[in-house]
Order: structure tokens, then C-alpha cells, then sequence
């Protein structure tokens, strides 16, 4: 029975997804795949194709000398190039008793199909279009982005070779696999672990661009097209279309062909036309794969993912929320070393990440903590009965670099610049001290010591030794059983120390994606 095609509301696709996903289940990725066109870029200064149409034949009148140097009109150039068989007008004008009416479109088409045709001549013009853009990005891309960080979207696929797709993932936080062109789709799975990104007609830094009609039509019978879109179609429960015509015969054919193989995908096109009678016969013709599809009507790119974020409960993106997000993340991941240049240079970095958070919040001026500050640096909202870690390394900028990771975790954290201060720091607290995190090189009292004075005194404290050197090179030295001793070694980030930290005091944090 043929499906009546019907509408849907932004909110039908968010709960379509939402269906899809769930960001507190343990599952690691949706399965919505989405296709981006070139509507989604119009935004941040990407023309159209149109409009690209429009300014090439000015340029080839003027090449041709066809047109003089100050004339912009492009209809009037493009007359002048018919008249001088460069053009066949049949081809990219309709004609009729009243009017003519040029469908730019097809002048697109013919320009690479018959002018620019090497791969260098395309090369240079798209490098001059996005150049033009000045690396502009707009809220579609960021929030693609923000959809593929918490976990929404597995896979897009763009026909732009801009890389505004890449840049709005990239700025978000993670770096999806990426398929430049057909001939590296063997990259890609239908359930993947990682995101993905598939540039079908190559970036603009793929040497071979697919932009002339024929080579658009030759996706159609490319094997690994076929079978990377149809793995794709496969899994996906939701394909989201956005800012896309439709008009490439080469591409819908391939999502034809995988949407009749795999007609129970649930099919979203989202137009910015108020009129379904606008969609083209391709579109229309994927549409009819399923009887899920349905067409959600009068929305910009923009608009559509602003709405779309809030019915996800994920607006506006994180990096939008909070500035220093991206700066955090790399603090938190940044292993620190044991060369004390880089230590120092990593620790400053954290401080400088720490002043620009306090900064913002308003909560103090942390570039004011000095060397010879208090050594208790316990957080103003920490709960007085969180847990007390003791930090001992003899190089200040690492010691602050790990006691300020344990604080942004709700630790209170004591510190000592060696095993001497940290055994009296720790007699004079044996009530309250929970684990002791030290370094094993140390002057005038190292971490094996250390660990041989405390557990002479009470067996349970709880160690965590880190260091450079391998483990079985002091253990050998410690008095004590050493089954409970844990050891963490270097180069460590932040994100692993307080994850181990959180293990061996045995606490459990399940925080959500958002």
C-alpha cells in the first residue's frame, strides 16, 4: 500500500531520537544518521550554488572577454556567452512567450562540466569562496556538533566541501573518523564506536573534488558508496535530511537504493520551504522508501537546531554555556611529566585555566594563590565531610596540579613538598586524612619511607604512589603488605588521577552526558 506522505514538528524528530538514545543509558551512541547540504552553511557566509552560478559567470564573461571589466550583471554576462557559444542556452534556460527564467542551478552544473573541469581549476575556486568566509562558523555547525558530544548523532554526511561539519564537531570536543571522498569510505561502519563524517564529494582539501554533474552521477555506481550507505541505512533507526535539495541524481540514487533495501528507517526532510509541493522528484522518491518518512516544513538551518537542541534539553551547546569548556578539557586530559619544565609549564597552564574560571563565576581571583599560600585549598562549596587526600611531591607545580585536579572533584587536599612535612602534616591529622597520593623520589624522606612511617602507625591509611619509575622497583623496599598499595604511573592526566583517587576510596560517580 503506498504511504501518504504527511508533516512532522521539530519536536517529532527530538522525540524520535530521544527514543533512539538515551544519554543515561549505557549505550555509547545513537543511531541517527543526518545529511547536511549546503542550506546549513549559507549562514556563516558559504554560498549557495546559485549564487556560486552567479558570480563564476561574471568572472568567465570577463575571462572570455565577453564582458567588460565593471559589469556585475550576471543574466547580461550570461547572454553574452550564449550569443558566444559558451553556453547552450537550451540547457540551462527555460524559455516561454513571456519570460525567460534561468535556473542557475543547471549553470552551476554546466560551469563544471564544461569550464572548470581539472581538479587544480576547482581547487582554486572553492579555496577562494571559503577564503572569502573568513573560518566563520554558524549555530548549525555548533550545535552538529553538540549533538554528536552528547551522543545523538553517530554518522553525517555532507555534500559541502566546506569543512564547517569538522570545525563544529572539533569545537565541541571530539574528532569524528573522517571519510574525505568515496575513496575512503571503507572507513566507515554502520554501528560505530566513534563518531563519523563523511565529505561524499570530497573537502576542499581532498585533491580530487566531485562537483561536475557527471562526477556526481558517478556516485551512483561507485560499489563502496552503495555498501557504506546502506550499512548506514542498516542501523540507523532516524535519518535526519537538512539544508539539502536533493537534486544530484548520483547520491539520492544511492539513498534510494539503500532506503528500499532498508525501508524501516524513520525518514525526516527538513526544508525551508512552507510548500511540500517544492521538494524535488528524487527527494520525494526516498520519501517513498518508508512509511515512516514525513517532511517537516518551514525551517532554516539555524532556526531548526535551536528548537531542536531545546526539545533535547542539551541548549545551548556546552561551549557556548561555558567558554573555558574546550580549556578544561584539555587540562583535564593533559598528561603532566616528570621533565620539570614541562611540569611547570603544564601547571602554569592549569593555574591560568583556574583564574579565567574564578574570573568568570566570581568566585575569587585564584591567580592570588602563591607558593606560600595555605596549604588546605578546600573548595567554598566542598562539603565538610568530604573526604581529606594528602598530596606529597617535591615539585610545586606538579603537587598543585594534582591537589587542584582532586578539588574540582569535591576532595578537601592537604599538600607536602616531601616525606618529612607529609609525615608530620599527617600525625598531626591521622583522624581525618583518608589517602595519602605521593611521588616516590623525594628529598630528605621518599615515598617507600614515608609509606613505612605511616603504616607503622596505622595500617589502614590508604596509598596511592605515582611516579616515573616502575612499580617493582620499590616495592621490594616496603616493610608493610603491599596488596592494597596502588600505584599510578607517569606521564597521568588529570581526568585518570582523580578517577583513581575516586576508585581507591571506593566512591562512584555517574554523571550524565549533559
Amino acid at each position: 500500500m503506498k504511504h501518504t506522505l504527511g508533516t512532522s514538528s521539530v519536536g517529532d524528530i527530538a522525540k524520535a531520537m530521544r527514543r533512539d538514545f538515551n544519554v543515561y543509558d549505557e549505550e555509547k551512541r545513537g543511531r541517527t544518521l543526518i545529511l547536511v547540504g549546503a542550506g546549513c552553511s549559507h549562514s556563516a557566509g558559504i554560498p549557495l550554488a546559485s549564487e556560486i552560478a552567479q558570480k563564476l559567470v561574471v568572472q568567465l564573461a570577463r575571462s572570455y572577454s565577453v564582458l567588460e571589466q565593471k559589469e556585475f550583471d550576471p543574466e547580461k554576462a550570461l547572454s553574452h556567452l550564449i550569443a558566444q557559444e559558451h553556453f547552450d542556452e537550451k540547457r540551462v534556460r527555460k524559455i516561454s512567450d513571456d519570460e525567460i527564467h534561468t535556473d542557475w542551478n543547471l549553470v552551476y552544473d554546466e560551469i563544471f562540466s564544461h569550464h572548470y573541469t581539472t581538479p587544480k581549476e576547482i581547487r582554486k575556486v572553492f579555496s577562494s569562496i571559503f577564503a572569502k568566509s573568513d573560518g566563520s562558523i554558524n549555530w548549525a555547525h555548533l550545535s552538529i556538533g553538540e549533538l554528536v558530544r552528547v551522543g545523538f548523532i553517530s554518522t553525517v554526511l555532507t555534500t559541502n566541501f566546506d569543512q564547517l561539519v569538522l570545525e563544529g564537531i572539533a569545537r565541541t570536543g571530539p574528532l569524528p573518523v573522517v571519510a574525505d571522498g568515496i575513496e575512503s569510505l571503507y572507513r566507515i561502519t554502520g554501528h560505530p564506536d566513534y563518531p563519523q563524517l563523511i565529505h561524499i564529494h570530497g573537502s576542499r582539501h581532498t585533491y580530487y573534488l566531485r562537483n561536475s554533474a557527471e562526477d556526481v552521477d558517478s556516485i551512483s555506481r561507485d560499489h563502496s558508496a552503495r555498501h557504506a550507505i546502506g550499512e548506514l541505512f542498516r542501523e540507523a533507526n532516524v535519518c535526519i535530511v537538512i539544508g539539502y535539495g536533493g537534486r544530484e541524481r548520483g547520491l539520492m540514487d544511492v539513498l534510494i537504493d539503500a532506503g528500499k533495501r532498508f525501508p524501516d528507517t524513520r525518514i525526516f526532510w527538513v526544508t525551508r520551504s512552507e510548500d511540500m509541493g517544492q521538494l524535488s522528484e528524487q527527494a520525494l522518491e526516498l520519501l517513498s522508501t518508508s512509511k515512516y518518512s514525513s517532511v517537516v516544513l518551514g525551517q532554516d538551518a539555524d532556526d531548526f537546531f535551536l528548537q531542536l537542541l531545546k526539545n533535547l534539553n542539551c541548549c545551548p551547546p556546552k561551549i557556548i554555556e561555558k567558554p573555558t569548556y574546550l580549556m578544561e578539557h584539555l587540562r583535564d586530559n593533559l598528561v603532566f611529566s616528570s621533565n620539570v619544565e614541562i611540569a611547570n609549564l603544564i601547571g602554569r597552564h592549569q593555574l591560568k585555566v583556574e583564574e579565567l574560571e574564578g574570573a568568570i563565576k566570581g568566585v575569587r581571583d585564584i591567580s592570588e594563590i602563591k607558593k606560600d599560600d595555605s596549604r588546605n585549598i578546600l573548595k567554598d562549596d566542598q562539603s565538610a565531610y568530604s573526604p581529606l587526600i594528602l598530596v606529597v611531591d617535591d615539585e610545586f607545580a606538579v603537587r598543585r596540579f594534582m591537589a587542584k585536579a582532586l578539588a574540582s572533584r569535591g576532595y578537601r587536599v592537604l599538600e607536602a613538598q616531601n616525606g618529612r612535612e607529609a609525615l608530620d602534616i599527617y600525625r598531626s591529622n591521622k583522624d581525618d586524612i583518608d589517602l595519602i597520593l605521593t611521588d616516590i623520589v623525594m628529598p630528605l624522606m621518599d615515598g617507600v619511607n614515608l609509606f613505612n612511617a605511616v603504616r607503622d602507625e596505622d595500617k589502614g591509611t590508604k596509598f596511592v604512589f605515582i611516579s616515573g619509575y616502575a612499580s617493582e622497583a620499590f616495592v621490594k623496599n616496603i616493610r608493610h603488605h603491599h596488596e592494597d598499595i596502588h600505584f599510578l604511573a607517569k606521564p597521568v592526566s588529570l581526568r585518570q588521577l582523580a578517577e583513581a583517587v575516586d576508585e581507591v576510596l571506593g566512591l562512584q560517580r555517574k554523571e550524565p552526558i549533559l
